[in-house]
């Protein structure tokens, strides 16, 4: 018998989600734009500017609404 039978996982809805990104060459920080505390962050990792972009990313979906 074979039990090892795996189901398709489930597709993972991405959506174009603003980000901070990290401007140093030699870091890859970034944040969601949704998670950040300051207008212009610094990046936690290199203490280097942060400019606004946009990436593919999953949808979270446990997000607190802005009230």
């Amino acid at each position: 018998m074979f039990f090892n039978r795996r189901k398709e996982a489930e597709p993972i809805e991405e959506v174009m989600t603003d980000i901070w990104d990290c401007v140093t060459e030699d870091c890859s920080g970034w944040a969601r734009k949704d998670f950040s505390f300051s207008s212009e962050p610094v990046c936690p990792f290199c203490e280097g500017a942060m400019i606004a972009e946009s990436k593919m990313l999953p949808v979270l979906n446990d997000r607190i609404q802005n009230r």
